[in-house]
């Protein structure tokens, strides 16, 4: 999933008006970081730097794309953020986007990423054989507490499980 969402970042039209890749909106911001600030508005500020940050999320998520896991939870995580921030900062005087198809297949790529990393089948442990339920006598050096059966040392003089007295007649 790691390849389809850096090639919709940089293949795919993010916006329709115009068409524009998410590369061609991410990539000028992340070189001109020093700039942003200098924007004036504060709203067109904090929309770009939370293009910058979805943009960085999403690039890693295509590199981590062999781990579908990573690739999910930081390929939502830069969705979300530039989703939100379209709704929170985008200055009413400008024309909203027209998601494109790159907006969708990224989403798209970034839940399937997430779903496949739980839906990951476990590799199967051999069937253990069940275990055999033998009575062994204890050895000789033991008592068997008459009251809990606990096996105790021959040394002991309680049952090292309920604090029985324990006498040399109750070894079996």
């Amino acid at each position: 999933m790691g390849l389809v969402i850096l090639f919709s970042i940089v293949f795919l039209p993010f916006d329709t008006n115009p068409p524009t890749t998410f590369l061609e909106i991410g990539l000028p911001l992340v070189e001109n970081i020093g700039i942003i600030p200098n924007l004036g508005d504060p709203a067109i500020v904090s929309l770009a730097y939370a293009l910058v940050v979805s943009f960085i999320l999403l690039v890693a998520a295509g590199i981590v794309g062999v781990f579908p896991l990573g690739a999910g939870v930081l390929g939502l995580s830069g969705m979300a953020i530039v989703t939100a921030a379209v709704y929170l900062f985008f200055p009413p005087e400008i024309p909203a986007p027209v998601w494109g198809t790159g907006y969708y297949a990224m989403w798209g790529a970034s839940v399937i990423a997430l779903g496949a990393s739980f839906l990951r089948k476990k590799p199967k442990q051999p069937a253990q054989p069940p275990a055999a339920t033998q009575t062994a006598e204890p050895p000789p050096e033991t008592y068997v507490c008459s009251r809990c059966r606990e096996t105790n040392p021959a040394a002991a003089e309680l049952c090292v499980k309920c604090g029985e007295p324990l006498t040399h007649a109750q070894n079996p």
